[in-house]
């Protein structure tokens, strides 16, 4: 499975970047974003529309082509761009933090300051690279509240038919939502790694989450089928 390189809000500028990559020789897909249900309902207004994904052993060669690209293509890139407004704490910091920002950004972010007379050594942008994929590897801890909560939903699903068949069966599928979010849920550093986004004991919690909401859904299943054919 490919890693997502790159995040988009049409697919005209996804497929512009598609079309780039593949006249280099390196295959990549484009694919609708904000599959995955977030259980902490951080990211859902954030979440991408299109994302372009290419293998990790490429990741390093689109970079490269891509800046070279955006390089080109600063000369004739407008004033009125947000970026001209930016500090230089403001520029240094995308520099910083690629990951939240296109490749676009970064590219003329540092040519940007550049031309301000502090100029920045690739050694110096890939030291700073390195140490934000040391942070941003870290696991995330989930609320225990929020995970108090889909136990709680998930174990009453079943139940919860007996009175109110909708709101059961929602039940049992918010816990699995949430069970399978916790235990399955990844990112992608710059460098095309993915890892897990919870650590290994919030995991735990999203597996046996998902196995009680899963058991509860089969609970009001068989209970709908049951009063259903009973009522013949």
């Amino acid at each position: 499975m490919q890693p997502p390189f790159e995040k988009f809000n049409s697919q005209e500028d996804a497929q512009e970047m598609l079309d780039l990559l593949l006249t280099h020789g390196i295959h990549a897909t484009i694919e609708q974003g904000g599959k995955y249900f977030d259980p902490t309902f951080a990211n859902i207004s954030r979440q991408p529309e299109f994302l372009l994904m290419l293998n990790q052993n490429d990741f390093s060669l689109a970079q490269k082509i891509l800046q070279d690209n955006y390089a080109q293509q600063y000369p004739n890139l407008s004033r009125e761009y947000y970026l001209f407004s930016f500090t230089d704490s403001e520029l240094l910091d995308i520099l910083a933090k690629p990951d939240e920002w296109s490749i676009a950004d970064h590219t003329w972010a540092q040519i940007l300051l550049s031309e301000r007379g502090k100029t920045i050594k690739p050694e110096e942008v890939s030291r700073q690279s390195e140490k934000r994929i040391r942070e941003i590897s870290k696991t995330e801890r989930v609320n225990p509240l929020l995970i108090s909560a889909g136990y709680l939903v998930s174990a009453t699903g079943g139940l919860l038919y007996l009175f109110y068949s909708s709101f059961g069966l929602a039940a049992s599928l918010f816990g699995i939502g949430v069970g399978i979010a916790l235990r399955y849920r990844t990112k992608t550093l710059p460098d095309g790694q993915t890892l897990f986004v919870y650590d290994e004991r919030d995991r735990e919690h999203g597996n046996r989450i998902l196995i009680i909401a899963l058991l509860s859904a089969v609970i009001s299943l068989v209970a709908f089928f049951y009063f259903a054919t009973s009522r013949f």
